[in-house]
């Protein structure tokens, strides 16, 4: 059991989101008002079946496959694009001109967030997705304030939580 399990729960905890590329360039965005969400799914299991029956005792089952994992995130934004500094925007669409941070040709970040709950006698976690392709990025108003939702796959089995 992790210190923080017998704490508080988490309740409006402060939250930041950090996207790194491969060459290490960040983006560090606090969250005041958004969502992230992520899913992540049993990892493929098949069963060994003795001539197509169950066994008796117990079941004989492997794993098959690695999963992914996929979420989404939402933030209120103030831009689509900046001057110097890479908006979440130009991150999310895969149109800052970045380095991926895997093999291959296709765009992946790094993306941690942090949840830090100190201020309400809660803890400080940080979820980090290793190798994040954001697969969609929908923007719209809400209340008059523009936001951008990102759909993301994480090519991991799990995030790593510390």
């Amino acid at each position: 059991m992790a210190a923080s399990d017998s704490q508080i729960v988490f309740a409006d905890p402060d939250t930041t989101v950090t996207l790194t590329d491969g060459a290490a360039v960040s983006l560090v965005l606090a969250v005041i008002k958004g969502n992230v969400s992520w899913k992540v799914p049993a990892r493929a299991t098949a069963e060994m079946l003795i001539r197509g029956i169950h066994t008796a005792t117990k079941p004989t089952l492997r794993y098959t496959a690695d999963t992914t994992v996929t979420g989404s995130v939402m933030l209120h934004v103030t831009s689509f694009k900046g001057n110097s500094a890479k908006t979440p925007y130009e991150w999310m669409t895969n149109t800052a001109g970045l380095t991926t941070n895997s093999y291959g040709d296709v765009m992946t970040y790094s993306m941690a967030i942090a949840y830090n709950a100190t201020g309400a006698s809660g803890a400080s976690q940080t979820v980090t997705f290793g190798f994040v392709q954001f697969t969609s990025a929908d923007v719209s108003f809400a209340d008059g304030i523009l936001q951008i939702a990102a759909e993301f796959t994480d090519y991991e089995n799990k995030p790593t939580i510390a």
